[in-house]
């Protein structure tokens, strides 16, 4: 995206990536910054939506100190499994659970990720409890999984998911994306089995608060043509993004949407990831 809309722009685009606490340190940062265009961040459903009902003390309101520019890009989970384990499909897993309540496994990236929370939807709409294992990221979930410590985990799809798939190190049952035509490899799609089941996750483009208009709809005009390049969608779609711009408006009707239905379910599971 730097590239693109550095070309679009004429100007430098320079990423700084800044860790921590599931990223709020870095949005942190954007919205203490001087509001004036030089200084935007890459925020996504955990930033925006999901962390201020998990960390105590969040030092933002996302809707009160960003201006929303532009969404870039969607992504879906695909549910892995150790192949090593019997369950041939999701309803050979849930069978399963129902079976024998809180004994299967399954890791996360950490408290309130996105894969934690789809896990737990899962469970809510079939009515079986699992055994939740955090980590702190995908990778170190990911090799446990591989290595047959944990059952099964929500993955991001992307091209290395796609490999284990392919070379049987694991076996996906069911994707949450939500129409079989955004079904990676013909996946089975969970809401098949449990309609308007939903765990999609975004990622947005954000200014400081008090950005000017005019600045912000040129940073969306630029993002939106950068998105149109087929080497950004091609970059994209390899790491497991598909790209779906929308407007600013739009992004800030997608954060309250899922600011409403996330929170609630992080109310109703008691999660606190301090």
């Amino acid at each position: 995206m730097a590239a693109g809309v550095a070309e679009v722009l004429g100007a430098t685009v320079i990423v700084e990536n800044v860790g921590g606490a599931a990223g709020t340190i870095g949005m942190m940062q954007v919205a203490r910054a001087v509001p004036d265009g030089y200084t935007i961040g890459l925020g996504h459903v955990g930033t925006q939506a999901v962390n201020p009902h998990v960390q105590k003390n969040i030092p933002y309101d996302p809707f009160k100190a960003f201006v929303p520019v532009a969404q870039l890009a969607e992504y879906h989970s695909v549910l892995l499994i150790n192949p090593n384990l019997p369950y041939k499909t999701l309803a050979d897993l849930l069978a399963a659970a129902k079976a024998k309540p809180e004994t299967i496994t399954y890791g996360s990236a950490g408290l309130g990720s996105t894969n934690h929370l789809a896990t737990e939807q899962l469970a809510r709409a079939a009515g079986v409890k699992f055994v939740h294992v955090p980590y702190k990221g995908y990778a170190p979930a990911r090799t446990d999984l591989l290595a047959g410590n944990i059952d099964f985990m929500f993955d991001v799809w992307s091209s290395s998911a796609a490999d284990f798939i392919k070379s049987g190190t694991l076996r996906a049952l069911a994707t949450t994306a939500p129409t079989p035509d955004k079904s990676p490899d013909n996946i089975p799609l969970i809401s098949e089995t449990f309609p308007g089941f939903k765990a999609t996750g975004w990622t947005g483009i954000f200014a400081p608060a008090g950005t000017p208009p005019q600045i912000v709809a040129r940073l969306s005009d630029a993002i939106a043509r950068t998105l149109r390049k087929p080497d950004a969608r091609s970059t994209f779609e390899s790491s497991g993004y598909e790209v779906a711009y929308a407007s600013g408006e739009e992004l800030a009707e997608t954060m309250r949407k899922d600011d409403a239905e996330l929170g609630a379910l992080i109310r109703a599971l008691d999660v606190d990831s301090n």
